[in-house]
């Protein structure tokens, strides 16, 4: 939420206490933070690594090999800009909301 404008002009956004904390149901939480990939996790979850250590995806779905695990970012592209891997994330966000639809990925 955003503040009054100050001295300087300038309005502050400050936080909004009726939007701090909710509540997500979910399997599991993946932070994504950094640029080195943490090898445990794909292989926590089952997933092959390629040679170059990045976790294989469907250039047009984001899955991996498992259908149901999608992947974008650093952790595919093996380090980009940090613009490209939000577009990554940004198609990989809207694939699995199709697949969970049950629509055409």
């Amino acid at each position: 939420k955003l503040a009054a404008p100050g001295a300087d002009g300038r309005r502050k956004v400050e936080p909004d206490p009726d939007t701090l904390a909710y509540e997500l149901r979910c399997d599991s939480v993946v932070l994504a933070l950094g640029q080195v990939i943490d090898p445990a996790l794909p292989e926590h979850m089952g997933l092959t690594l390629s040679g170059n250590g990045t976790v294989p995806v469907d250039d047009v779905t984001y899955q991996t090999e498992n259908p149901k695990v999608f992947s974008a970012g650093e952790v595919v592209s093996g380090g980009a800009t940090v613009v490209y891997s939000m577009s990554q994330g940004m198609a990989a966000g809207r694939a699995m909301h199709a697949w969970l639809q049950g629509e055409k990925v």
